[in-house]
């Protein structure tokens, strides 16, 4: 059968607003600018794409001219958008996404299904995201409440460090967590690169007993792969999340030794680069957590749909799109007891 040609593609600026302030690394901004890539073909079928970065107008020209009259399944065969050179990594991202998104709705299948074939699962398992901003009690009976919704996993973010160090009560704090959800509850720490290597060696010890599933990027990436492998010899398992650039970054990652990746397809490269990933970390045996760049609902369903495509039930991190005041998206499914459910055709989300 013929496949439906593109017959227009365009981009749009949408700003966001964040219901409260979002843990951006180290900053914590209230709003920001998303780009939002449309791809139509003759029979109408839109394919969405997101960004979370704006590259020039001239990039947007530049892919027009490349994929208008051409089918999804050819412009995948031509190498993508990362064969027109130098586009920016985030933009071929949000193309590569489109492109997908369209050549799904062509067959009548979600994207998952053109990544793991009929491996894919029909939902996935979401962590919560619990954000400690500073010593006391609070965060134990928010924890409650979230097991209370069905979550089984727990993302902790605590407030910045001192100087590259933890802050003082940050144990005391995941202690406080740990005894109110149990043993039973997963528990990740995200620190999102605060720590300097010396401080990690000598904190990261002191959390053993409490059962992390892993520590989340503990040092910035600019210390290197070795250097976050170093830190294994602490006994707590480590992620690497803001390391996890390219497929390239995280071979270089599995090389040196960890303990997971935390995979960003908006910071990837889009969906089929973030699924390079997961089988790469597959054959290497190191689990894998599918997150976000706190997108709208198409960045958001772009990750769903490579975490549906990952091995065994993992929780993920995408049960991010409460924080937005103003997603333009229509269709990404509501957090069910933990799980958000795998839709389609394409992503099976549009523009409102």
């Amino acid at each position: 059968m013929a496949m439906s040609v593109v017959t227009a593609l365009d981009a749009l600026i949408v700003r966001l607003e964040y219901r409260e302030p979002v843990r951006v690394g180290q900053d914590r901004p209230m709003a920001r600018d998303a780009l939002i890539v449309r791809m139509a073909d003759e029979d109408g079928r839109i394919g969405l794409g997101e960004a979370t970065d704006l590259p020039h107008p001239d990039a947007v020209a530049t892919a027009m001219s490349w994929a208008v009259g051409r089918s999804p399944v050819d412009l995948h065969a031509s190498g993508g958008p990362w064969a027109l050179g130098l586009l920016p990594q985030r933009f071929c991202g949000a193309l590569e996404s489109a492109i997908a998104d369209l050549a799904a709705r062509q067959v009548g299948e979600p994207v998952a299904r053109l990544l793991a074939g009929t491996d894919a699962r029909v939902d996935v398992r979401v962590n919560a995201l619990l954000e400690v901003m500073g010593p006391g009690d609070a965060a134990a009976a928010t924890a409650r409440d979230l097991i209370a919704d069905g979550f089984d996993t727990l993302k902790v973010k605590l407030d910045g460090g001192v100087n590259g160090g933890p802050q003082a009560w940050w144990r005391d704090a995941l202690v406080v967590i740990r005894d109110a959800v149990g043993v039973g509850t997963a528990l990740r720490l995200d620190l999102n690169g605060m720590l300097t290597p010396d401080a990690a060696a000598e904190w990261l010890p002191t959390l053993v007993d409490l059962g992390l599933e892993y520590v989340e990027q503990p040092i910035a990436p600019s210390h290197g792969p070795d250097a976050l492998a170093a830190l294994r010899d602490t006994g707590v398992p480590l992620a690497a999340d803001e390391s996890v650039t390219d497929l390239g970054a995280a071979l270089d990652l599995l090389e040196a030794g960890c303990d997971a990746l935390v995979i960003k397809p908006g910071r990837v490269g889009g969906p089929l680069r973030a699924h390079a990933i997961v089988e790469a970390a597959a054959e290497a045996g190191v689990p894998v957590t599918i997150s976000t760049l706190h997108e709208t609902g198409v960045g958001l369903a772009a990750a769903l749909h490579v975490a549906a495509a990952v091995p065994g039930d993992r929780a993920h991190g995408l049960a991010t799109g409460r924080l937005l005041a103003n997603d333009p998206v229509e269709g990404f499914p509501g957090v069910d007891r933990g799980r958000l459910a795998v839709r389609g055709p394409g992503l099976g989300v549009t523009l409102a």
